[in-house]
């Protein structure tokens, strides 16, 4: 049987030194107590991963063996969980066990057990990449597609399954550096990482000083504008409204006046005889609305101005190379208003 002297026997397990034993429910009684629950713990498992091995029954094997590691990492359990798990179809986890039984062995055990598990394992190196990763510091931590490894320097190579595979080093301190390789079965590459200094962090940057007084933005700028829009918009109202009113008893004024002429008799006047009292007065309000209505339109002009200075107002520039002043003047003219500014 392959590893035929390693697997057939479990009393190397239950070896120990004979040590006189401890009072009864010290401490040191109940921890060995403990270790010995532990060790016969093992035993079962191995024992039962053996009779799987002789039935054939891989994945039960492989299981009793990894359980009985796990409780006693020993290499005679190594040897044969490492076996298992290759006929089991895992040779990443095969290589693993079976490197550390030919680590640990050393000479205690038949150079034909030996030799058979360094048949196993280059069966298992065949369908896998042995990578050798190398940090140029030391106590990195190493990780490989996201899984910790261990610490640099790592003695022994990493199995890995054939693939696209990510190397990573970090330390505090050093930037964190990373590779990626394609791995194929029965290669054996090396994978050097190199951690360089963090790079410095800058600085924040200073807050912008704030503008001095005279060139930040006037408070008032909007409420500016504002007034300036409300007072265009009723006095554009009132104007067209009185407009239209003034309009309405013009259009009266003259057909009143037209009718009178009508019914005078020529080289007469039409009011001694006829009276215009009521035509007359027609006419006045026509006047006062027309008054209005002007008056409501130069107010909305104003209220133009006004507005469009405000927006367009800008704060005056102190110093050499300072720009034009804004300024707007509104003066009484001819049949209306002459509103002056420069921006």
């Amino acid at each position: 049987m392959l590893l035929s002297s390693v697997t057939a026997s479990s009393s190397a397990l239950a070896q120990g030194s004979a040590k006189a034993a401890p009072a009864a429910d010290s401490p040191a009684a109940r921890k060995t107590a403990a270790a010995a629950d532990t060790e016969k713990e093992a035993t079962r498992l191995y024992e039962q991963g053996v009779k799987a091995v002789k039935a054939s029954q891989w994945d039960q094997a492989r299981e009793a063996f990894g359980a009985a590691f796990k409780l006693k990492p020993h290499y005679q359990i190594a040897a044969n969980l490492g076996r298992a798990e290759l006929r089991a179809g895992k040779p990443r986890e095969a290589a693993e066990h079976l490197a550390f039984f030919l680590r640990e062995a050393k000479d205690e055990v038949a150079d034909e057990d030996m030799q058979a598990a360094r048949q196993l394992l280059l069966e298992a190196r065949s369908k896998l990449a042995a990578v050798k990763v190398q940090v140029d510091a030391q106590g990195a931590e190493v990780f490989v597609d996201g899984e910790p490894l261990g610490r640099s320097p790592l003695a022994e190579p990493v199995y890995l399954d054939p693939g696209n595979r990510r190397f990573e080093a970090r330390k505090p301190g050093l930037a964190p550096v990373w590779k990626e390789m394609d791995v194929a079965a029965g290669t054996a590459p090396v994978v050097a990482l190199r951690l360089l200094p963090a790079p410095l962090v800058a600085p924040p940057a200073a807050t912008k000083a704030e503008a001095p007084e005279e060139t930040r933005r006037p408070s008032w700028k909007p409420w500016g504008i504002g007034i300036g829009a409300g007072v265009a918009a009723v006095g554009l109202g009132v104007g067209i409204g009185f407009s239209v009113a003034s309009s309405s008893q013009n259009q009266r004024v003259v057909e009143g006046l037209q009718e009178l002429q009508a019914k005078t008799p020529e080289n007469e006047k039409v009011c001694p005889r006829w009276g215009c009292g009521t035509l007359i007065d027609l006419a006045n309000e026509r006047d006062r609305n027309r008054n209005v209505a002007i008056a409501g339109f130069v107010v909305g002009g104003v209220g133009v101005a006004g507005a469009l200075a405000a927006a367009l107002w800008k704060p005056r520039e102190s110093g050499p190379g300072a720009g034009t002043k804004t300024g707007l003047s509104v003066a009484p003219f001819h049949r209306g208003l002459l509103i002056n500014g420069s921006f």
